[in-house]
Parts: structure tokens; C-alpha cells; sequence
């Protein structure tokens, strides 16, 4: 069952590995050139990671129980290369997307031409932004990265010529398929796909009975193993589990999600700019363009789905129906967990469906080879547009057109400005709205500590501690980040007194505000 292999120039290889990696950095530029704008569930991982290397440990990540400490450890060996910088926590995470990137091309130039293979990670490259979420914002991406190691792993167990290193290398496909969903859970969206892959993988070569079980039992065995570590974390005293109770009115209210805007916006038949107030509104677009971009996103799906229907077409290669059935089985288990999910909940809930696009270089696979190259191009083009488009003006800012735009100070010059100011008043504890508290944190090294207004969103309790304890403090509005209204929360603070304290000096750096106020001593009886 395993297919002849042509010859493969090595420096056409390598040519489009360049490409994969050069076009990856040069469509994430916005985001690396501006990578102070980091958002707080970014900037909580970097918080994390300083603290790593200063030999502070948490299995979860900071604030949750479920999500553990894994992008944090990432992000600290850059730091401990880079130094602690929004850029260092940024190419943490893509430089995880890239190596997936170059490992979903690695896959599948085993069962297809190098520039089929190319064209077919291409939706991997050009991104729409809800991917973005994953590529360029930790956590998550390590997980993905896991993933893909281990679909490449087990795919390529056939390859191997020792009956017992085939069994040991499905076992370690196995194994890192497990360990991905204790990086993350979101990885269980494709762990059956996977393990389902390993089993089609046990049936390479000379498949007898004994022989099939012999493999399948170790990628059974090493899957069992690899998630040992994720459920003693998830029953451990710190676990939390999430409760789906499956109602006909979350069924309707996921699927008019999904309709619009989510799947548009992932699949970028419609592209949302941001604005103020962690708002998106629609962007404009032609009628002519819209429908380009519409036949699109239908054309990638209709592309996807048929990866799970060449598995019955004996006239390909069974590493290549098998890979397909894989996508279209990762698409198909995404789509229903969003519509399954309590967690959907706006247009942001798009990042959910990521799977699905991560996942369709491999159900392209059976199309990629009949089709080739240039005409796979053909068919991906309007999509790659539209993805590539919705990507790129959801850069909001930080691009001009089709030119890169540098934001004064990198995106935190007024940031910087305001710790002078508070800094020179003696304050290094401060609050603010979520959005806005752990970046500022992690911009400022710390140095000034900045908790949620909202203790329920605390995400690192000694902060918290570090705030009560202080006697002097401030509140911080960012217009583009802050759900409060400035005007009442000011004219609320100097009318009456508040827990913070009694409200003194406004301070203006650029468009951000902070309204400093020294804690009124308690009476002692």
C-alpha cells in the first residue's frame, strides 16, 4: 500500500521550506514590528516566563486550570536568548507556527511533489485574522506544533524498515498526540483524527493480522501514556472542568454564530477592522471583490470535505487518502464542537474553528495530487485572497494599505511616558480593566504592578496583594482597551469616596489617562 516514490531535488526542497519561512515572517510583520500593542492574555504568559526563569514554577498557566505552563516555558527560552521583550514573546509563538508550517510540508512532500505540497500548506501562510489569535498571541500554538509533530511521526512509520521501530515510532506518535492536549486541550479536537491516522498508518506494507495489531496496540499504548500527564493535572486539587449542558437553544444560537460572522470571518468571505473599545466592524468591500472572496471560502470547504471521500478512490496512493480523510475529519469534529460548545459566545469565538483551516493542507492532499501544482493554485487562489485580505486588515493600525505601518514607540510610547510619570510619584501598583492591567505589567517589567479592577479576574494573586498593601495608587484608562467610561468613573471618583482611595492628580500620557489616589488610613476604635 505504500506508493512509489520519484526522485525529489533536495534544492527545490529547500527552496520552498525558504519560501514557507519568508512569506510566514513577511505576512506577520505588522504584528512583529508593532509587538508592544501585546493584548493581557498574551502578556500574562510573559509574565509567567519571566518569573520561570527567576526559578518560580506553576503547572498551570497563571489564572487558569486547565491550561498549563507549556507556552510559558517556550516563551522563557526566548526570553533567556532575547531577553523578556514583546518580540521575543511574539516569535515564541510564531516561530511554533512556522515549524508546524514546515512540518506540514514535510508531511506531505513524502506523498506528493514538492510544489503540490507548497501550494497546499499555502492556508497555513495566509491567515485570516482569528488564526492570528494562535500564531502570534500565546498560549496555544505549542499544543498545535505538538500536534503536527506527531501526525508526522506516525505518518512516516510505514518508512521504516524494522518491524520494531515502526511499533516504536507509532508509540511516539501516540505519545506526542497525548501530550499536545496537556500543552492544551484544545488539541483534543485532533486527537481522534490522529489516532484514527495511526491505525490506517498500522496498515502500511506487509499488514498482516499479527502485524496490524502489533502497531495499532502502540499507537494505542503510546497515546495512553502520553495523556497520563494531562488527567492527574486536570483531577489535580487546581483542575477545572468545563460543563456543556447541550441545549436546543445553544444549538440556534452556535449556528447563527457560525453562519455570520464566525465562518465568514475565518474563511475571509468577510473582513473585520478593529477599533476602539475591542470592537471589529465589517470592512469595506466591492460587490466583485465579496463574491471572489465568497466562491472562496466555498470552493477551500467543498475542497476539505472531499478529503474524506478519497479514501473510497483505490486509484490514489493510500498515504495520500488517508491524509485527506485526516483534514476532513479534523474539519468536520471542529464544526461540530463549536456548535456543541457553551464557550461560543461572539465573533471572537471564530479563533474555535482554527482547526479547521490548520488541518487543510492534509484533506487538500487527495486533490493536490491529482490536480498538481498550477491548477491547485487555481482552485486555492480566491481563497488564499480573501484569508490573505481579511489577515492583513485586521492588522487595523499597524498597516497602511498594502504597506506596514510603525506606530509611534512601536505601539507603547504613551505607555512608557505614563510609568515616568507614576514612577516619579512614587506609585508602583496600580489598577486598571482587564485589557489593560497584565500588558502594562508586562511592558513594564513589572515595575509597576497593575491588577483588574474586577478581582474575579485576577489571574496572579500576589499582585493583588502587592495593590492592598500599597498606600498610594492609581487607575488607568486606555481608550482603545478600557470597557469603562472615563467621565463617569472620574466624576464618580471625585464626587464620593471609592475603594481605591481619595482621588488626587489627573495624569494625560498621549491618549491614556490615570487618576492617582492615596488610601484613606482606617480609624482605629
Amino acid at each position: 500500500m505504500r506508493e512509489t516514490k520519484g526522485p525529489r531535488p533536495m534544492f527545490a526542497v529547500y527552496a520552498f521550506l525558504a519560501a514557507l519561512v519568508a512569506l510566514s515572517i513577511a505576512f506577520r510583520l505588522p504584528a512583529l514590528i508593532n509587538a508592544d500593542t501585546v493584548d493581557s492574555d498574551a502578556a500574562i504568559v510573559g509574565l509567567q516566563a519571566r518569573h520561570i526563569l527567576h526559578g518560580e514554577w506553576s503547572w498551570f498557566l497563571y489564572g487558569s486550570g486547565y491550561q498549563t505552563s507549556v507556552d510559558s516555558c517556550v516563551a522563557a527560552a526566548f526570553f533567556a536568548l532575547l531577553g523578556a521583550t514583546p518580540l521575543a514573546l511574539v516569535l515564541s509563538t510564531l516561530t511554533g507556527h512556522i515549524v508546524l508550517t514546515c512540518v506540514a510540508f514535510a508531511t506531505l512532500r513524502r506523498r506528493l511533489p514538492a510544489s503540490a505540497a507548497f501550494v497546499a500548506v499555502l492556508p497555513l501562510v495566509f491567515t485570516s485574522s482569528p488564526l492570528h489569535t494562535y500564531i502570534l498571541n500565546p498560549p496555544r500554538q505549542a499544543a498545535l506544533t505538538l500536534v503536527f509533530i506527531a501526525l508526522f511521526v506516525m505518518d512516516g512509520a510505514g518508512d521504516r524498515v524494522s518491524a520494531r521501530s515502526r511499533i516504536a515510532q507509532q508509540a511516539a506518535g501516540g505519545a506526542l498526540a497525548s501530550v499536545a492536549v496537556f500543552a492544551d486541550p484544545y488539541a483534543l479536537l485532533f486527537l481522534p483524527a490522529l489516532l484514527l491516522l495511526g491505525l490506517l498508518a498500522a496498515l502500511d506494507g506487509r499488514a498482516d493480522r499479527r502485524a496490524f495489531f502489533a502497531r495499532a496496540a502502540g499507537t494505542i499504548v503510546g497515546a495512553l501514556v502520553g495523556i497520563v500527564p494531562f488527567v492527574l493535572l486536570l483531577h489535580s486539587a487546581r483542575g477545572t472542568h468545563g460543563e456543556t449542558t447541550l441545549t436546543l437553544g445553544v444549538l440556534r444560537h452556535n449556528w447563527g454564530l457560525l453562519k455570520d460572522p464566525c465562518l465568514p470571518w475565518l474563511l475571509g468571505t468577510t473582513a473585520y477592522v478593529p477599533r476602539a473599545l475591542l470592537g471589529y466592524v465589517p470592512a469595506p468591500s466591492t460587490l466583485i471583490a465579496h463574491t471572489l472572496h465568497l466562491v472562496g471560502g466555498v470552493l477551500f470547504v467543498l475542497a476539505i470535505l472531499s478529503g474524506g471521500f478519497a479514501l473510497a478512490l483505490r486509484r490514489l496512493p493510500w498515504g495520500v487518502r488517508r491524509l485527506g480523510l485526516f483534514g476532513a475529519l479534523v474539519a468536520v469534529l471542529c464544526l461540530a464542537s463549536f456548535l456543541l460548545s457553551t464557550m461560543v459566545m461572539d465573533l471572537f469565538s471564530s479563533r474555535y474553528l482554527a482547526a479547521l483551516v490548520l488541518a487543510s493542507p492534509f484533506a487538500l492532499a487527495p486533490l493536490a495530487f491529482q490536480l498538481r501544482a498550477r491548477r491547485l493554485a487555481l482552485v486555492l487562489a480566491p481563497y488564499l485572497l480573501g484569508a490573505g485580505t481579511a489577515g492583513w486588515l485586521g492588522y487595523g493600525e499597524e498597516v497602511n494599505g498594502a504597506e506596514v505601518a510603525l506606530l509611534p514607540g512601536h505601539g507603547s510610547r504613551d505607555e512608557r511616558a505614563l510609568e515616568a510619570m507614576l514612577s516619579a510619584r512614587g506609585i508602583h501598583v496600580a489598577i486598571a480593566d482587564y485589557w489593560v492591567s497584565y500588558r502594562l505589567t508586562f511592558l513594564y517589567g513589572e515595575r509597576i504592578a497593575v491588577v483588574p479592577i474586577h478581582e474575579r479576574e485576577d489571574r496572579y494573586a500576589p499582585y493583588r496583594r502587592e495593590y492592598a498593601a500599597a498606600a498610594r495608587t492609581a487607575y488607568i484608562f486606555d481608550p482603545k482597551r478600557s470597557r469603562e467610561d472615563l467621565a463617569a468613573m472620574q466624576a464618580e471618583a471625585f464626587s464620593s469616596p471609592t475603594p481605591w482611595g481619595q482621588p488626587g492628580e489627573r495624569l494625560d500620557a498621549g491618549a491614556l489617562t490615570a487618576i492617582v489616589f492615596d488610601k484613606v488610613p482606617e480609624a482605629t476604635p
